[in-house]
């Protein structure tokens, strides 16, 4: 999706409240643990039956569809279909937001939006997931790739006053002035990879 691709900052909202916004962000292909859930996550922001209304147009959203986009894929021991590749989102949070996250994961929500640059249509695309810090093994890979779309000073203050942030997404809805879909894990990592591939 173009808008990913172009969005230059995004806002993260943690379930327990803390929210950052103007977040400069890359994404990253990454293995696919076994262990992966393959189904759509049930996320607490997000209500059952019909969309809330569309955050900048007001208008009323159709009711929202479970679809897949096509990932790599390959069954499980059960029979279900899982990525063979995975996807994730870096994000570079100043370090008041990751207080407290050294040994946990924290139930979030990514959103950008913007104009489609293909249709010129508002789009609004929230990833929902689990956000960490990044171990010592992966933080230097990691910086290395961000600084590739976002060459700047404050990867060398990792440290002190920045952290770098994996998002692990679990679903992903975007909306429309017009209508909004929901996508389960496979389809959220689905359109991250044409990103990435582009």
């Amino acid at each position: 999706m173009a808008l990913i691709a172009n969005a230059p900052y995004a806002s993260l909202a943690g379930w327990d409240g803390r929210v950052a916004h103007g977040l400069r962000f890359t994404t990253q292909v990454v293995p696919s643990p076994s262990s992966a859930p393959s189904d759509p996550v049930t996320a607490p922001w997000l209500g059952s039956g019909v969309s809330p209304a569309h955050p900048v147009a007001g208008s009323s959203a159709s009711r929202e569809r479970e679809i897949e986009t096509e990932s790599p894929s390959a069954p499980d021991i059960a029979g279900r279909l899982t990525p063979t590749v995975g996807a994730r989102v870096v994000l570079l949070a100043p370090r008041t937001f990751v207080a407290g996250l050294a040994q946990r994961e924290l139930a979030a929500r990514l959103n950008l939006c913007g104009w489609a640059p293909d249709t010129r249509r508002w789009v609004s695309v929230a990833f929902g997931g689990w956000v960490s810090l990044l171990s010592s093994a992966d933080r230097h890979v990691a910086a290395v790739h961000f600084a590739q779309r976002h060459p700047t000073d404050d990867l060398l203050d990792l440290d002190a006053g920045w952290a770098l942030l994996q998002m692990d997404v679990g679903e992903v809805v975007v909306r429309t002035n017009r209508e909004g879909l929901q996508l389960g894990r496979m389809g959220a990592i689905g359109l991250l990879l044409p990103v990435l591939r582009g």
